[in-house]
């Protein structure tokens, strides 16, 4: 990584490549921690465990 000033503003660029990898891992992660993951149907953290398995998310799933 490299920093550039210019007017007075430090900015850092970053290589696209670093960049589009970023991205891969946003979007197609390995694993997935549900923060308030429950047992009970109705509530959210309960949607979005079910999602995941449902939809057929291949990753490890943590429930927190």
């Amino acid at each position: 990584m490299r920093w550039h000033v210019t007017r007075g503003i430090v900015q850092q660029s970053v290589p696209n490549v670093d960049r589009q990898k970023g991205i891969d891992v946003l979007f197609n992660p390995r694993s997935v921690a549900v923060i308030g993951a429950s047992e009970t149907r109705g509530k959210l953290g309960n949607d979005v465990m079910r999602n995941l398995i449902e939809s057929g998310f291949d990753g490890r799933i943590y429930p927190i």
